[in-house]
């Protein structure tokens, strides 16, 4: 995949940060609402995800964690990562 210079310099900052401070980011993302949502909270969000689960090697763990979650119940990425983080 591609990346613009600016996607790819929002990379290398997010790869930079640590895990607390990149949980904390993205639960306050996950707080708005989705329709609230603007296209870059949506991107950073996804960054922050992927470099967390990179990082921690959590795919498995977070796939277990959104087919262990029933239908009718939401489950953001933040909260899957913390079910990740703890199994």
């Amino acid at each position: 995949m591609t990346r613009s210079a600016a996607h790819q310099k929002l990379v290398d900052h997010t790869a930079n940060k640590s895990t607390p401070v990149l949980l904390a980011a993205l639960k306050v993302i996950d707080e708005k609402p989705r329709a609230e949502k603007t296209q870059e909270e949506r991107l950073v969000a996804a960054t922050i995800s992927d470099a967390i689960t990179e990082r921690h090697d959590l795919d498995a763990k977070i796939e277990a964690a959104f087919m262990d979650t029933p239908l009718d119940v939401h489950l953001s990425y933040y909260e899957a990562i913390i079910r990740a983080m703890a199994a």
